[in-house]
């Protein structure tokens, strides 16, 4: 993947400008099994792959961070994979694998609590718009009314809303019972 450094660059809103800037990157996957023609021609960066995935198969087998490590550094040592500089700079490796994969783990629980929330933004959206629509049915949603449906966040109130519109003879039945 290539990356240009004017793709982070902010430009106002209707400015479309050439940038004056321009500095790209070429991105390569170094995990073990991509781009195998790099990994032929560089067996240390082969060595560094087949390292981190050792790590990573203890971590999925449900070892902690800095167990996994460990027995990735002796694993490793013992096949030959590494082995000059683990065994000099065992330390300092194992220190930089913990920092590099907390990391990882930050941003992986980053990206399910924002998924988390977007998942629960868009039902309490969905029910809130279910509600109107129902009542819409009924006449005309008066706008404080139909404010309040679309500021509700709380998911359980607007279930209990939606049944009580379902079942609503009226917008001023529904407006009568909702807090009931």
């Amino acid at each position: 993947m290539v990356l240009k450094l004017s793709e982070s660059y902010y430009l106002p809103e209707g400015l479309a400008a050439e940038p004056s800037l321009e500095c790209s990157a070429l991105m390569l996957n170094i995990n073990l099994g991509h781009n195998r023609e790099l990994m032929d021609n560089c067996r240390k960066l082969w060595e560094y792959a087949v390292f981190v995935e050792c790590i990573r198969e203890r971590l999925a087998a449900g070892e902690q961070l800095e167990e996994a490590v460990k027995q990735a550094v002796d694993i490793c040592m013992k096949e030959g994979v590494l082995a000059d500089i683990l065994r000099t700079q065992r330390a300092e490796v194992e220190e930089l694998m913990w920092a590099e994969f907390n990391e990882e783990r930050f941003i992986a629980k980053e990206k399910e609590y924002s998924w988390e929330d977007g998942n629960k933004a868009g039902k309490v959206k969905g029910r809130a718009e279910s509600i109107l629509e129902i009542l819409e049915e009924l006449g005309t949603v008066p706008e404080e009314l139909r404010r309040r449906l679309l500021e509700e966040t709380d998911l359980q109130r607007l279930k209990n809303w939606l049944k009580e519109a379902i079942k609503a003879a009226s917008i001023e039945d529904f407006a009568e019972n909702m807090d009931k």
